[in-house]
């Protein structure tokens, strides 16, 4: 069964702190679940890092990607798994 573990998030960007996904990862972590909020996009090069170093997947929401990652291409168009969120502010 799987069990989910919440980490907080960057205050000036209100997406997930990668210091605290650092922090939170346990041996049976299995993947890392990210958001770009409100069109801002999340710091997807220190999580993919991290997430290649402990060797978990990464899945982004695709439902906001409205600006540029921090390399200046879409997040939406990596290779990453991604979904669609439900929430309405998505639509």
């Amino acid at each position: 069964m799987s069990r989910r573990r919440f980490v907080d998030i960057d205050s000036r960007t209100y997406n997930l702190d990668p210091e605290k996904i650092e922090a939170a990862i346990t041996p049976r972590t299995r993947a890392i679940m990210t958001a770009d909020t409100f069109g801002q996009p999340a710091d997807y090069d220190r999580i993919q890092e991290i997430a290649v170093r402990h060797g978990v997947a990464l899945i982004l929401d695709a439902g906001h990607p409205s600006a540029p990652n921090t390399n200046g291409g879409a997040p939406a168009r990596t290779g990453w798994p991604r979904y669609s969120a439900s929430w309405p502010a998505a639509r």
